[in-house]
């Protein structure tokens, strides 16, 4: 099994390779037997056997660059390259293209020195008129030779857009490569028909000038060639797929090359074949003694060419063989002058011996139809060789059934094609002030309530969707265009106060929401519309039926006065709590000082790069509570008091939390009791696939039933490498698994038990060539295109014109995503990606929505801009940002949610992308990340961080020196992740699943329980940190420091959980709940064959394209053809 492309040789390079070569053999063969002709017949080489040979020369060497390019991947997808190869592949094909453009013209000189030879020195016209061609095909040559040498500065950016520069006179080449092709195919046609001009002057029968005229037209071969050459140039203009795109054109390219070559060669060739033909009957004694043909054209009526007396006579050579002699009298007229030349023999033979003379040996009727049928049989053969390239391409295809490959350059916006540089719809821009944001806040505000305004001034007789509703979802579409970029700033903004003014300012857009949602005078009109029934398209009743369900659940059912109002009172600092602890995790900046040797286990790059310690912690390094940190040194860490502090420390980071929290808790409770719901677990689950609390308490329980056992046997399987650990350490063993030895035993056990190191692995995932590799993955099975937007191209999308507005920070990548041309390349919208962490970021990986798809008033399309927000290790100068296994799949379920933002298509906003009910949202992208666990992807992610760039492979060898590993015993990794490392990570996937879904339970009946309570007070009596931290212990059978004897208040960690806070209350167990319709669809549709395009093109448009604009179990059933079922989820986990 192949996991890298060391060289091309793949895809439809050996047929490419193949077709050329053996072009080039028969032409490079027959101008070889060209040389010898004119040596043994005239004794010498004339002009049209040394323009051949140079042209000759030219095209191998033309062919030589064809074949080095093909070794570097022309014939491949450029998915399958490395950007060396690619940017090698394609400046060997500019080499190769420069060479051919004269090697052509040479090859057309050859034939009109034939021609002069045929139609006579004195023939001034005609001689004027071939020469001029001639020139004229130079000149056109040379200036599109330097057109392409001088479209690009500097020229290495012609095969190389990455690089500093710029292609100032790229369309102007383009369009002048039109206009060459065009002279070259016309050329070829004169040339061809030009005998038809001076062939009537022989006398001779017509049968002969017939055929002397097809012989001569093979030469239209070749401009059949520049044609197709030409269709092909919009294909290649700014492709793609580069190295795939080009290698029909260059098989075109070649084919007029030596096809050029070939056919001009064969006319020269007759004497030398007839030589043979008769030396083999003289030697029978055929044609022994006999005169062989005379030949006379006098001056005809039209004061023509004149030809006096031409006689050939053949006699036996001292070998036996022909004896030619001629002799020649010409007389050339014209209207000016008459000239007589006595030509001698070796121009005889040029003229007429070469040629006509020999033709007319032939019987009439043979010589046409022999040479009819080798322009058909030509003609044939050229398309087939086109038709056998792309044949021999596709089967040797299947010599590489797997279809790996080592990585993919990202698709940038300089080799993008014109359709693909300018998307229909600017991105958003990121200017903000702190100021400006409360501005437009308020604009907004104003705008949505005067549309509310104007609503409630419908008579309830009149109202209807068209008048009520409509409006009001249109001015939600606008509202949500804006408003979501305003609550982004929160969570990205490198400014505090820019922070702090996004904060206020969703304060005041939820104080707004609830505002309206509690306004009875239109709640009114909606309740007049629905009772009308008017039968509107199933979205739009959807939307009638949300809408008017959503002022039920705003309290619109309760009576106007207190009760009322204290619910509106609720609703309000619920937002207010909600902003607040989210904004506390943001800007938490805790951490712990360690003594390097306290860190004993860390990767030494991550311990080098930490804070240095300065006064009081001198010596010493500081270690935060972001994932970059955290999670190495809970997995790593070797002393265990070190990983205690760090995971108790972190679940006390956000202490100030704690209270928000509980309040929230209470008044959800007190806001549904007002509703009349039992409490707020049943409140909200209403609204969800489960519909009641008990479904969901039911499936929990269940599941842990199930689980538990396995659980435990895990957790013992782990306590026993815990204690042989400390055993060989000499460390004192206590008997007890704790919570800080999960990850590091975890890890050790990979590393033992199934030789998976993780570090070791991570060098294969450097973060930007796995992104590359998910996008394509994305791109193959939903049919999408990702163009990566830098450099002055963000100044030409940005409707400011300034290229930094459209981006929040430096760290920002934009990309356009637009439909493959099989979908007809619409655009889909804009991805961006923030994947490292800074201060005051969103600490965790998450998707947010910049601005939804919707259809407009005017009925045209608003395509949608969805975020990536990561904080994955920074790169270094010695090693790029890696990404651990766990990372891998991480990032891919988080793009998966992009992917679903991005592709959606609804009508309104409110139903775009993931705007689904909770227990479904994670689903999609739950189901994505099966791709991150076969083979064929795992290989298409990765790239070992040393084939990157001559630093990081310096750096990589500089590391090894101190390595002691079997690993750096090796010498030098393979470019993709090896099929051993593979297989490992394969095995572990669901090594310790228990204790990990486990941990999910934790959070799920944590969650059910403080949002269940059987009556209020119950719920206000919650002590809500020692039930975290006792349901924990009860759940997943893993110690805490309440059995050292300090309680079950030991940490707060539901103050660090944002979930909880952030809208998926009394819904997290939607993350098990989605499992399972994920793992039914993966295995129903995808697990035989995950890169299926059919699939997953039907994927994309049954279920993510319609977001949440119709019930999402009715989405899973048209998908899946069926109900949902559990088999599939409880199979995986290995509880079937």
């Amino acid at each position: 099994m192949t996991t890298a492309v060391r060289s091309g040789y793949g895809g439809h390079g050996p047929a490419l390779l193949i077709v050329s070569w053996t072009q080039a053999a028969i032409g490079t063969f027959l101008v070889i037997l060209r040389g010898y002709a004119a040596r043994e017949i005239n004794g010498k080489w004339r002009w049209d056997f040394i323009w051949i040979a140079i042209a000759n020369i030219m095209a191998i060497a033309s062919q030589a660059a064809l074949h080095v390019a093909t070794m570097q991947g022309l014939g491949n997808h450029a998915k399958k390259l490395t950007y060396p190869q690619i940017f090698s592949s394609l400046q060997y094909i500019w080499y190769c293209i420069f060479i051919g453009l004269p090697a052509v013209v040479f090859a057309k000189y050859s034939i009109i020195s034939l021609l002069l030879s045929v139609q006579g020195p004195t023939a001034k016209k005609r001689t004027w008129a071939l020469w001029t061609m001639g020139a004229f095909m130079m000149i056109v040559a040379i200036v599109q030779i330097c057109l392409s040498l001088f479209e690009c500065k500097p020229i290495a950016k012609l095969w190389n857009p990455t690089i500093e520069g710029a292609c100032p006179i790229l369309k102007a080449a383009g369009e002048y490569s039109k206009f060459q092709g065009a002279v070259s195919a016309a050329t070829d046609f004169a040339l061809a028909l030009w005998p038809v001009s001076i062939v009537w002057n022989l006398r001779t029968s017509m049968r002969v000038k017939v055929g002397f005229c097809l012989l001569m037209a093979i030469g239209i071969l070749p401009s059949i060639a520049v044609v197709v050459r030409i269709t092909l140039l919009p294909k290649i203009s700014g492709s793609l797929d580069p190295t795939y795109d080009f290698t029909e054109f260059m098989f075109w390219a070649a084919s007029e090359l030596w096809a050029v070559i070939i056919l001009s060669s064969i006319p020269p060739l007759r004497p030398l074949f007839l030589r043979v033909f008769y030396d083999i009957k003289s030697k029978s004694g055929s044609y022994g003694g006999s005169k062989i043909t005379t030949i006379r054209d006098g001056t005809n009526a039209n004061r023509g060419p004149s030809v006096a007396l031409q006689t050939m006579e053949e006699g036996k050579s001292k070998n036996g063989g022909i004896q030619m002699t001629t002799k020649r009298i010409l007389n050339t007229r014209d209207d000016e002058s008459e000239v007589e030349v006595l030509m001698d023999d070796h121009a005889a033979n040029i003229r007429f011996d070469l040629l006509t003379a020999n033709l007319a040996r032939l019987d009439g009727r043979r010589s046409i139809r022999n040479l009819l049928f080798v322009f058909i049989f030509l003609t044939v053969l050229t398309l087939a060789l086109n038709r056998f390239t792309s044949r021999l391409g596709a089967f040797s295809a299947h010599l590489n059934p797997f279809k790996l490959s080592s990585t993919r350059p990202l698709v940038t916006s300089t080799m993008a094609s014109p359709k693909y540089q300018k998307p229909p719809q600017a991105p958003p821009v990121f200017t903000a002030t702190p100021e400006s944001l409360i501005t437009e806040t308020k604009r907004l505000i104003a705008r949505s309530k005067q549309v509310q305004d104007d609503i409630v001034k419908v008579k309830t007789s009149d109202a209807s969707f068209k008048n009520t509703l409509l409006p009001m979802a249109l001015d939600d579409n606008d509202m949500a265009t804006e408003s979501h970029i305003i609550g982004f700033y929160q969570a990205v903004s490198t400014d505090p106060k820019l922070r702090d003014a996004s904060t206020e300012a969703e304060k005041l857009l939820d104080d707004f929401s609830i505002e309206s949602s509690m306004r009875e005078d239109v709640f009114q009109v909606l309740q007049a519309v629905l009772d009308k029934k008017e039968g509107l398209d199933a979205e739009s009743q959807r939307l009638l039926e949300k809408s008017h369900k959503s002022y039920v659940r705003m309290g619109l059912n309760v009576p106007a006065g207190p009760k009322r109002d204290r619910f509106k009172e609720i609703k309000k600092r619920l937002s207010e709590l909600s902003i607040t602890f989210q904004k506390n995790l943001n800007e938490e900046q805790g951490g712990l000082w360690f003594t390097p040797q306290e860190l004993d286990g860390l990767p030494g790059d991550l311990i080098g790069n930490l804070q240095q310690g300065e006064g009081e912690h001198a010596g010493k390094v500081r270690l935060t509570f972001k994932y970059p940190d955290l999670f190495p040194a809970l997995k790593h860490a070797k002393n265990a008091e070190t990983r205690r502090k760090v995971f108790i420390e972190n679940e006390n980071k956000c202490n100030q939390n704690v209270p928000l929290f509980r309040e929230a808790i209470v008044l959800r409770d007190e806001a549904a009791r007002l509703l009349g719901y039992p409490n707020h677990a049943a409140f909200v689950i209403e609204d969800k696939m489960a519909k009641t609390p008990k479904t969901v308490d039911d499936f929990l329980g269940d599941l842990r039933t199930r689980l538990a056992p396995g659980g435990q046997k895990e957790i013992e399987t782990l306590q026993a490498l815990k204690k042989k650990d400390l055993h060989e350490r000499g460390v004192e063993d206590d008997g007890h698994y704790y919570l800080w030895d999960n990850r590091f035993y975890n890890t050790m056990q990979l590393e033992q038990d199934y030789q998976l190191d993780q570090e070791l692995i991570s060098e294969w995932f450097p973060l930007e060539t796995s992104i590359r590799g998910m996008l394509q993955i994305f791109e193959e099975i939903f049919g999408l295109v990702f163009v990566q937007i830098t450099g002055e191209d963000r100044a030409n999308v940005s409707p400011t014109g300034k290229g930094d507005d459209i981006i929040w920070h430096p760290d920002v990548q934009v990309f356009s995503v637009w439909d493959d041309s099989d979908a007809g390349s619409g655009f889909v919208g804009y991805l961006y990606l923030d994947l490292h962490p800074r201060d005051g970021k969103y600490g965790h990986a998450a998707n947010f929505n910049l601005q939804p798809g919707f259809i407009t008033a005017n009925g045209t399309r608003r395509y949608p801009a969805t975020a990536l927000v990561c904080n994955f290790s920074k790169p270094t100068p010695k090693k790029p940002s890696l990404l651990k296994h766990d990372e891998v799949v991480t990032l891919f379920h988080e793009l998966g949610h992009g992917i679903h933002d991005l592709v959606s298509k609804t009508t309104y906003s409110l139903f775009h992308g993931t705007n689904t009910v909770r227990d479904f949202v994670e689903a999609p992208s739950q189901m994505l990340e099966n791709w991150c666990w076969t083979p064929a992807q795992l290989a298409s992610l990765s790239r070992h961080y040393s084939y990157l760039s001559p630093e990081y492979a310096a750096a990589w060898e500089e590391s090894q020196k101190s390595s002691t590993t079997a690993a750096a015993a090796k010498g030098k990794p393979s470019e993709s992740l090896p099929q051993e490392l593979i297989q490992s990570i394969i095995k572990t996937r669901h090594v310790n699943d228990a204790i990990f879904n486990l941990r999910q339970l934790h959070f799920g009946i944590f969650d059910m329980t403080v949002h269940e309570g059987q009556s209020h007070d119950e719920i206000e009596k919650l002590r809500i940190s020692e039930l975290y931290n006792k349901l924990r212990k009860e759940i997943s059978l893993i110690d805490g420091p309440e059995v050292l004897g300090e309680g079950y208040e030991w940490g707060n960690g539901e103050a660090t959980f944002g979930h909880l806070i952030g809208g998926y209350d009394a819904g997290y167990y939607g993350y098990l709940s989605s499992q399972v319709y994920s793992a039914d669809m993966f295995h129903t549709v995808f697990a035989k064959d995950p890169m299926n395009g059919k699939e997953g093109r039907r994927y994309r448009h049954v279920v993510l394209e319609r977001g949440g604009s119709q019930d999402e179990m009715e989405t899973l059933k048209q998908f899946l053809g069926r109900e949902p079922s559990t088999e599939a989820f409880y199979r995986e986990l290995g509880l079937a």
